[in-house]
C-alpha cells in the first residue's frame, strides 16, 4: 500500500519525463510480475503437485514443456515467446515445495484495494485494519477492512488500477 502511494505521490510531485516514465514502468513492472505471471506460477504449481500426487513420474520435458505451454497461453499469440522461457520453471526453486506463489497476487491485489480507496480519500477502513495488528486471523482482518481477497471486487479494484496506469505510461511514450 505504502508503495503504490509513494509512486502516486512522486508522480503528482515531479514533472520529468524521464522520472515519471521510469516510475510507471517500474509499477507496470511490478504489477505484470504479481498480477498476471504469479497466477500462471499458481497454475504451474498446482499442476505440478497434481502430478505427484497421482504418482506420475516427470521428467525435464514434461515440466519445460508445461511451463512453455502456460507461457504461451497467458501471453497469448501477440507475444512471440521464445523456446528458452521454458527454463525459467527452474529459476522459482519454490514451485517444488510450500505452495504460496498465489500469495503474491492476493497480497498486491489487496494492497491495491485499498491504495485505490486511500488515493479516493477513503483512509477508515484500512487505519482501522493497521490498528487491529495480529487481533486476529488475517483474513478477518481484511474482511472487516472490506477487501476480502475470497471476493472478485478485491482483483476487480487491482485491475482497474492497471489500466490507467497503462494508460498514462503510453500517452508518456507518445510523446
Amino acid at each position: 500500500v505504502n508503495e503504490v502511494l509513494l509512486n502516486r505521490y512522486m508522480l503528482q510531485q515531479n514533472e520529468d519525463l524521464a522520472m515519471r516514465a521510469s516510475l510507471l514502468y517500474n509499477m507496470l513492472e511490478q504489477l505484470v510480475g504479481t498480477l498476471y505471471r504469479q497466477p500462471m506460477f499458481a497454475q504451474f504449481e498446482v499442476w505440478l503437485h497434481q502430478q505427484l500426487q497421482q504418482g506420475k513420474a516427470l521428467s525435464s520435458s514434461d515440466l519445460t514443456s508445461y511451463y512453455l505451454k502456460l507461457t504461451q497461453e497467458y501471453y497469448g499469440p501477440a507475444v512471440k515467446v521464445h523456446e528458452l522461457e521454458k527454463y525459467k520453471c527452474y529459476s522459482v526453486p519454490h514451485f517444488y515445495y510450500n505452495f504460496y506463489v498465489y500469495k503474491y497476487t492476493v497480497g498486491m491485489s489487496v494492497a491495491l484495494s485499498f491504495a485505490s480507496r486511500i488515493l479516493k480519500g477513503d483512509v477508515q477502513d484500512y487505519l482501522r485494519f493497521l490498528t487491529r495488528g495480529g487481533s486476529c486471523a488475517p483474513i478477518d482482518q481484511l474482511i472487516e477492512a472490506g477487501a476480502d481477497p475470497r471476493k472478485e471486487q478485491v482483483y476487480e479494484d487491482a485491475f482497474r488500477y492497471f489500466e490507467p496506469t497503462l494508460n498514462e505510461f503510453e500517452r508518456l511514450m507518445q510523446g
